[in-house]
């Protein structure tokens, strides 16, 4: 089966592919494609990413890999419009801060529940001194980081920014499970990594938890 990358990142994936699995591989042909198996979907990518940590732009073909495999708070629907994703709203209040509601039943793919905590500390992996994520300046000017609620952030910033949401639409910006080792990224995606082959092939399986029908 062939599809096209707009289907695959478009608006919350449609439902037949979270029915199936994935198999994504550079420069996928014609004959590979007519050789899928049943239920499984074979994607070609221009390249094999480099790497597949989730705050480091390493290119389109991994962005596309990771974009499976992730969620961020909020994403980029059809329209252009930010949409909610593990944060079903946001709001700006008077003291200057966003606050992020996060979606009630999101889980990573370990089971484990997506709370603020995990978001605290997402953003703190972006934003840390040594850290090579492609969103770390933007991500700096978050000045203070508030959780009064396990569903609840607050984010403070250094000056105004009324652009804040939309950092959070990024590719390069997704939440992770806080306790994940640095080589093994737990996310909330739709689709979970099953194995890769270096430099031929990456399969990802749908996540059966996943927030969205």
């Amino acid at each position: 089966m062939s599809i096209s990358r707009r289907s695959l990142l478009g608006a919350g994936l449609v439902s037949p592919l979270l029915a199936a699995p994935i198999l994504v591989s550079p420069m996928l042909g014609r004959a590979a494609r007519a050789q899928a198996s049943a239920g499984i979907i074979r994607y070609g990518l221009s390249a094999f990413p480099p790497n597949l940590q989730p705050w480091v732009s390493t290119g389109a073909s991994a962005g596309t890999v990771k974009m499976l495999l992730h969620r961020s708070l909020v994403s980029y629907g059809p329209d252009g419009n930010l949409r909610g994703e593990l944060a079903e709203s946001w709001s700006h209040e008077a003291d200057g801060a966003w606050v992020f509601k996060l979606r009630k039943g999101c889980v990573f793919q370990n089971g484990e529940p997506v709370t603020a905590d995990d978001v605290k500390w997402s953003i703190e992996q972006i934003a840390g001194e040594k850290s090579t994520a492609y969103m770390r300046t933007q991500f700096q000017q978050i000045e203070r980081i508030e959780i009064p609620d396990p569903a609840t952030v607050k984010l403070y910033t250094k000056e105004p920014q009324a652009t804040l949401p939309s950092w959070f639409g990024n590719y390069n910006t997704f939440i992770i499970w806080r306790k994940s080792q640095a080589n093994e990224p737990i996310g909330a995606g739709p689709f979970r990594l099953v194995g890769q082959e270096r430099g031929s092939s990456i399969e990802v399986a749908p996540f059966d938890k996943f927030y969205k029908p």
